[in-house]
């Protein structure tokens, strides 16, 4: 007996290969934007692009991207050539920001390239994590706004500075201001400058006592 498959899991089935081959959508109106690489640490680079859709008229040559996490707060994206767009019929603009040391420190709030959760006044939802989303933010010229995040992750601690012992004291040599030595050489030296010393003196003394018969 055949087997029928209910027409309430049919559906889905038949939709799945169509929904897995849409790409996500950042942005209102058939906008896309991407922020490349998508996860990056305090003081790296990342890579804003933007596909705006095509107005009829000149667009801008420049837009910008606001972000919190941005060393400077927001980017000037440049408008890409029609023969270098990836997209075509779109806009496109791309340019590059730095991510700053202490994100959200930029100012601004949080509906504007914020945390991509709640924002908190220390820097983001995950401060004390490794990573944290932000948003980065920007209209296209048909006034369209567009809404892309990436990932900032934390900062690898640096080494920690190694702890020296403090070298011991050398011993003092002999004839430094009458301080004393238990180094062996020193010694050593000590006592044959005093064995010399006394040879010259019994050298002496019986050069005078011959001289004097």
């Amino acid at each position: 007996m055949r087997t029928s498959v209910p027409l309430t899991l049919a559906l889905p089935l038949a939709l799945y290969p169509l929904l897995a081959v849409v790409p996500p959508a950042h942005a209102e109106g058939g906008t896309a934007a991407e922020v490349t690489p998508a996860r990056a640490a305090p003081g790296e680079q990342v890579t804003v692009s933007v596909a705006c859709p095509a107005t009829g008229t000149a667009p801008p040559q420049t837009m910008e991207a606001a972000s919190r996490a941005f060393e400077r707060g927001s980017a000037t994206l440049q408008r890409v050539p029609d023969h270098q767009n990836r997209s075509p019929g779109a806009i496109g603009y791309q340019g590059t920001a730095r991510i700053a040391p202490t994100p959200g420190a930029a100012g601004g709030g949080p509906e504007v390239g914020g945390p991509a959760s709640e924002w908190s006044e220390d820097g983001g939802p995950d401060v004390a994590g490794p990573a944290s989303e932000w948003f980065v933010d920007g209209v296209c010229p048909d006034d369209g706004p567009w809404q892309a995040t990436f990932t900032v992750t934390r900062a690898a601690p640096g080494p920690s500075p190694t702890a020296h012992a403090p070298a011991a004291p050398h011993g003092v040599h002999a004839g430094g201001g009458g301080a004393f030595t238990d180094s062996p050489a020193a010694l050593a030296a000590g006592g044959v400058l005093v064995a010399g010393a006394c040879a010259a003196a019994v050298h002496r003394l019986r050069r005078d006592r011959a001289a004097g018969r």
